[in-house]
């Protein structure tokens, strides 16, 4: 489910699981689209949603295979003849 969540107000905070290498000293800097986030809000009396906490539960990435350089397709350097 999908909600808009005002989050001006809220602690944001790492979950255990987030490697150290993956943290940001200060995780609000984390916040970025296409990241995977745990909010937890109540609805006002104007219907509006207000986070008090988001907890980071993963990268807005996979991990890389380390077989394979950054940005290149496998067997993008292969050639036919």
């Amino acid at each position: 489910m999908l909600r808009k969540v005002e989050i001006s107000r809220a602690k944001v905070v790492y979950e255990e699981t987030v490697p150290k290498s993956k943290r940001e000293n200060h995780p609000e800097l984390s916040l970025k689209p296409g990241i995977e986030v745990r909010v937890t809000a109540e609805q006002d009396s104007g219907g509006e949603w207000r986070a008090s906490e988001v907890e980071i539960v993963g990268p807005d990435q996979p991990e890389e295979d380390p077989g394979e350089p950054s940005g290149e397709q496998p067997g993008a350097d292969l050639r036919t003849t």
